[in-house]
Formats: structure tokens, sequence, C-alpha cells
């Protein structure tokens, strides 16, 4: 069986379309656990409506009312712990999945055992779409001490978990963080996964064109939650070996970039003295592009003028 974890807060606008892709899924052997934290508009009435239209789906619905509202990561670990399923997948109010999206995961995963199973996203921006495609079918431990998969790219929503993984492992999303809480799980699950494999056929549609979704405007705040989550990450991969040093660093530059985007270079003293230690692996960051490795090594040598030109290129160009 397979647990779905939906955190339910302001989803109205589109639960919907959510709640009818995950109520047609092909998929018989699921529970679904709606997490309430505490949403102030009418995601939980919309939700005992549109259950209306699937008696067969009832018995396989929990709604869980959080007595205060406690963010995205909190909020996740509170299904996590409720979960029964023998994996567990997270699926976000605003987004939708194709409706064999589950049977083909969990299928994948049963035949071979796998620790993990991912699939490709659709990202939809309304008047179109963007698919972020997998360039390989299965992770390794080498993989990800070398930077050769975007580490970055660790939605929990595309992903289906083994869930004696995270209890024995005993991972759960870090308290206080709901910017990159995803990355903060997933990227320690990857690392202790025997098995993560990829399937193709079937997508998560990931809702872009919501304006209420935590990560649609950066702000200082998110940015400091990211810096907090890069140091945690860092201490969780420094006693696994100088294999993951890169690792560790890779993560705390990037949350550190997006402090800089988000402040320009109004505060640069904090910036360049901010992990000081990642600039000697810039040149190392090969999922970066390159223009964005040559900006930040300019602002880690000083020159200002020249990285103030290039950030302004860089926003400009997108």
């Amino acid at each position: 069986m397979v647990s779905v974890i939906i955190p339910v807060f302001n989803a109205e606008k589109y639960f919907e379309k959510c709640l009818r892709s995950l109520f047609e899924q092909k998929l018989q052997q699921i529970e679904y656990l709606f997490i309430n934290d505490c949403t102030p508009d009418n995601s939980i009435n919309l939700l005992n409506e549109i259950l209306g239209d699937y008696p067969n789906r009832k018995d396989q619905v929990r709604i869980i009312h959080n007595s205060k509202n406690l963010g995205s990561g909190a909020t996740r670990n509170i299904g996590l712990r409720a979960a029964s399923g023998e994996y567990v997948i997270h699926c976000d109010s605003d987004d939708w999945c194709d409706l064999n999206l589950y049977q083909e995961m969990y299928s994948a995963a049963k035949a071979k055992n796998a620790d993990i199973v991912c699939c490709n996203i659709v990202h939809e921006f309304g008047t179109h779409s963007f698919n972020q495609n997998y360039l390989y079918e299965e992770e390794s431990k080498s993989s990800l001490k070398n930077l050769q998969f975007d580490l970055l790219y660790s939605s929990v929503c595309n992903k289906m978990v083994k869930r004696s993984l995270y209890l024995d492992k005993n991972i759960f999303f870090y308290d206080g963080i709901n910017m990159w809480e995803d990355l903060g799980y997933m990227s320690r699950l990857r690392y202790y996964s025997n098995l993560t494999l990829v399937v193709c056929n079937s997508n998560y549609h990931y809702n872009k064109f919501n304006d209420g979704s935590i990560v649609s405007v950066p702000t200082l705040a998110k940015v400091e939650e990211q810096l907090k989550c890069a140091e945690l990450l860092d201490q969780f991969f420094e006693d696994k070996g100088d294999d993951y040093i890169l690792v560790g660093n890779y993560l705390k530059f990037v949350a550190k970039a997006s402090f800089l985007n988000v402040t320009s270079l109004r505060d640069y003293a904090r910036w360049k003295n901010l992990f000081r230690e990642t600039h000697t692996y810039i040149w190392k960051y090969s999922n970066l592009p390159i223009n964005m490795r040559l900006l930040f090594w300019f602002a880690s040598l000083g020159f200002l003028k020249t990285s103030s030109y290039l950030f302004d290129l860089k926003t400009k160009l997108g």
C-alpha cells in the first residue's frame, strides 16, 4: 500500500484538480492523509464535497487537523508519523498527478525492492509547460558525492519512499524549516538509499502559476531558512567521509548564492564572510551554470563592480 500525504493550507483555488487526480489514481491500494494546517479558506469543505463523488475512496481518507499553523515541514512530519503504507509520497494541494503515476511508481518499487522511486516533473505555467526529466534510470552514491545529478532536484512530491527507510534512519523534516524542507529531507534519504530508480511514463504536475506558493516570491526570511538547512546538511555529511566534503559545500554555496540574489550587493560583507570555505570549490560545482560560478568567483575576490554588472546581466537574462 502507498500512503499519500497532502498538507492543506490556502488550497481552495486549485484544490479540486488536485483531489480528482488523487482519487482517480489507477492504484487502489492507497491511503490519503490530508493534514489541515489550520487553513483559513474553504479547502476542507471542498475536500469533503469532492470526496462525495468517490465513495470507493471514502474509507481510504483520513483528515488530521493541526491545533495551530505549523508550516509545511512540521505538517509533513505529522503525515509521516501517521502513515501506514509500505511506501510514502507527498502531494502539494495545488498540484496534480497523471492518473497512472502511483501505480507505475509502486510497481517499479515492488519489482526491484527499491528504497526510492522518482518520476519526471512537468512545470505548469498556465499558458505553457516545461518538462524536467531525469537523464538516467538509477541513482548511486557515487553520483551523489560527485554531483553527477542535480542534488537540488529534491521535491518530495515526485519521490516515493519506502517507509522503513525514514523510520529506521530517523529521517524527518528539519524543525522550523519550510523553505528547502524537501532538500533537507531527501538529501539524507538519497544518501541512505540502497536503490533509487526513475520511472518515465507518468508525470507529476507542479503548479507554477500559484502566487500563494511559499516558493513563488523569494524573501530574505526564506533564504535564511535555506542557509540553516544547508548548515544542517553540511553537519550531516561531514562525518560521512572526505568523499562528501564537496556535497556539503555545494549546498552551502547555493544557499549563499540565493542570499546575494535577494539582497543584491547591498549586504556584500555578510555574503563574503558567510561560509567562506565554499569559495575554494567554486569551479568544482559542476551542476551550476558557468555564468553563476563566474559571477560569484568575481564577488569572492572582491571585484564588486564586475560582479554587480554580472548580477544585473544575470537578472535581465533570467
